[in-house]
């Protein structure tokens, strides 16, 4: 049985550019172009609003450098025995959980001054003058790239990450590289281990067939587990985002298993992968 030889870091370096590159001009250059042109568009549009009004303009930036001054007067201790943070992550926020991001003067100086920064981009965004439809779209672009600049994000400012190579001898990124590569291999992001599902057994275990399709979606139709069934079937529709089968995985935690167990007759939607074809 023949040894395959890992590449030489040099090499391994070139085959990641490589890749890197093919993938976001491949899967991420469409959206790059249209955020580009949306931020263009909308911080033209600011730069004429702050010439028009500039005195509300300019208080929101001293508000914001006032905050600044106050995070670094903090770090030094300026501040006397008020050791209350200038800004806290919001609730639900859970990239800044670890004790490292409190316990650490730098590292909750990185964190905060973030989340100030973060705030008055927010800020600046939901004050422009825009239609909701285009204020909508650059919110959300907005809040995409903000969220992408997170220290959270990099190596060097992420104690976390930090501490789990320092405890695995590195370890953990070399696993990371590894898990990088195969996704620009596939040109997707993987959110799973997808080896560790079999269909039939850990997802989509429940029996059933497709009843109807069309260019959109298929119709499954599950076999009944009773006797008798409701008269009025029921018809569950998951978000586009969704596959179907994650209301059905194992049969201990099977939604539409449940639902049959009550005699239900039950319809499920699967919605097929967009495309240039169904956009």
């Amino acid at each position: 049985m023949s040894t395959q030889i890992p590449p030489s870091p040099e090499k391994a370096l070139e085959i990641y550019q490589d890749r890197m590159m093919q993938w976001m001009q491949g899967v991420s250059g469409s959206t790059l172009q249209e955020m580009s042109k949306e931020f263009t568009k909308a911080w033209a549009n600011l730069s004429i609003e702050i010439m028009q009004n500039p005195q509300v303009w300019t208080e929101r930036f001293a508000s914001y450098q006032q905050q600044q001054a106050e995070l670094w007067m903090s770090f030094f201790g300026a501040n006397g025995d008020d050791t209350s943070p200038v800004v806290q992550p919001k609730r639900g926020d859970r990239r800044f959980h670890g004790k490292e991001w409190k316990e650490n003067p730098l590292f909750d100086y990185i964190k905060q001054s973030y989340l100030l920064a973060s705030d008055m981009v927010y800020d600046c965004t939901d004050a422009i003058t825009l239609e909701e439809r285009k204020k909508e779209k650059l919110k959300f672009y907005t809040r995409q790239a903000v969220d992408a600049m997170s220290p959270s994000n990099f190596i060097a400012t992420n104690p976390e990450v930090i501490q789990q190579a320092i405890d695995s001898q590195g370890q953990s990124l070399v696993d990371g590289m590894k898990n990088l590569m195969a996704d620009l291999e596939k040109g997707r992001i993987s959110m799973t281990d997808e080896s560790a599902f079999t269909l039939g057994e850990n997802i989509a275990s429940t029996e059933g067939q497709v009843v109807f399709e069309n260019e959109m979606f298929q119709l499954i139709q599950y076999k009944p587990l009773t006797e008798k069934v409701s008269s009025r079937p029921l018809l569950i529709v998951p978000p586009f985002i969704n596959k179907f089968y994650i209301l059905d995985l194992q049969p201990e935690n099977s939604f539409v298993r449940y639902c049959l167990e009550q005699g239900n007759s039950v319809f499920i939607i699967s919605w097929f992968n967009p495309d240039a074809d169904k956009s």
